[in-house]
């Protein structure tokens, strides 16, 4: 059976913590329409068949009974094969002039504002580095990739708050507060594996230009998961061609991979759901970066607004202000905060005085922790300000 609960959620974005249908998800309306009536036509057709013969076998030689029976039964045969032969005649029609796709049994919605990108080289820093990006999501001609993804929105107004003053198209504020010794010794960690980062840099820039999310937003995520090691995906760090169970709680697991970004199918659970993870570096952080762009509606012009996708895309349930049921408040000192993800350690742990000491709310199989655990690794937006730091330093 079709997997329709994750081909609904994949048409649907994120908005508030809720995922709301797109015009896009009447396609699958379509689809689980076609699916269900098919069964019931055949269905159908099968019980005439049954019933015809079950009066045949009780009419007892009566003429009448014989003919009704007869009657039946050549009608659920006719039905049947007329059935039968106009989805072969389609199937035929589909694979010889339309390459197989089976667009014939699909209604599709057009999806406006694709992009095309060259793929990109690294920036040198310090000397020239090189990097290939993985064949499985390049282009036949192994230069360039398609993905369609909805339109950036357009610019709206934006009021700074007088803390953290960011402009548009910076991920960091204007002015970034002093440094503090958390974020010192972080510093000493990702300069000790700034080869890693040097290596995938140029897979970081390509999911961010076929995203439109900030590329360093994506090596600091890596850094986050997976201290920017080439073999573990964006997503949770797990080890890439394992199974990702975050992609399978987000029900964004499906049968065949269809284009860059989407994760591939390794097996199946004891009860049937599939199980799926990633096959490159390269279509985990697209993945990443489709998923931080739901989180906002597309909206990642600033500080305020990356910080927002950045606390959704780890989970709310790790916010230091909230009051979560059954969970003992965190001791967090930087309450109320700002702006939304402004109290998330995933976000801005160590980024300065204010946020010197965050705590883990959840554990990582969405699992309540009685006892609100510290932090002990950098923010997304710390390592990003690190990354700068040390290439400007051209370390």
């Amino acid at each position: 059976m079709p997997d329709f609960s994750g081909k609904w959620t994949a048409c649907s974005v994120m908005v508030d913590k809720e995922l709301v249908p797109t015009l896009k998800c009447v396609e699958v309306v379509f689809e689980i329409l076609l699916f269900y009536s098919s069964i019931l036509i055949m269905t159908g057709f099968f019980l005439m068949m049954v019933v015809g013969g079950m009066r045949y076998l009780t009419s007892g030689g009566n003429p009448e009974k014989l003919k009704k029976a007869q009657a039946t039964l050549r009608w659920g045969v006719v039905g049947t094969l007329i059935f039968a032969s106009a989805f072969l005649i389609l199937q035929i029609i589909d694979v010889l002039f339309l390459g197989g796709a089976g667009k014939l049994f699909k209604f599709e919605i057009p999806s406006f504002g694709p992009s095309t990108y060259t793929q990109p080289q690294p920036q040198p820093v310090g000397g020239s580095t090189t990097q290939s990006l993985p064949s499985a999501s390049t282009g036949s001609d192994g230069t360039s990739i398609v993905l369609l993804l909805p339109p950036l929105p357009p610019r709206v107004a934006y009021a700074p708050n007088t803390t953290y003053r960011s402009t548009f198209g910076n991920p960091l504020p204007e002015s970034l507060p002093p440094a503090i010794p958390q974020q010192q010794h972080a510093r000493q960690e990702i300069a000790s594996q700034f080869d890693r980062y040097l290596a995938n840099k140029a897979v970081y820039q390509q999911a961010g230009q076929m995203t439109g999310v900030p590329w360093e937003i994506l090596a600091a995520i890596h850094y986050r998961e997976g201290s920017f090691d080439q073999k573990r995906s964006l997503i949770s760090g797990t080890p890439l061609g394992q199974i990702e169970q975050d992609v399978v709680r987000a029900r964004k697991c499906t049968s065949a991979k269809k284009e860059p970004g989407d994760p591939i199918p390794l097996g199946r659970t004891r009860t049937g759901e599939l199980q799926c993870g990633f096959a490159t570096l390269l279509d985990s952080a697209i993945y990443a970066g489709a998923w931080l762009r739901r989180g906002t509606k597309g909206n990642l012009d600033n500080f305020e607004h990356v910080a927002k996708a950045l606390s959704r895309y780890n989970g709310m349930g790790n916010k230091n202000c909230d009051k979560n049921p059954g969970i003992r408040r965190s001791p967090y000192a930087g309450c109320p905060p700002y702006f939304e993800g402004e109290d998330h350690p995933y976000v801005l742990n160590f980024f300065d005085e204010r946020h010197a000491k965050m705590y883990i709310m959840y554990s990582k199989d969405k699992k309540k922790d009685l006892t609100p655990k510290v932090d002990g690794r950098p923010g997304v937006l710390t390592v990003v300000r690190i990354i700068r730091e040390l290439e400007k330093a051209n370390i």
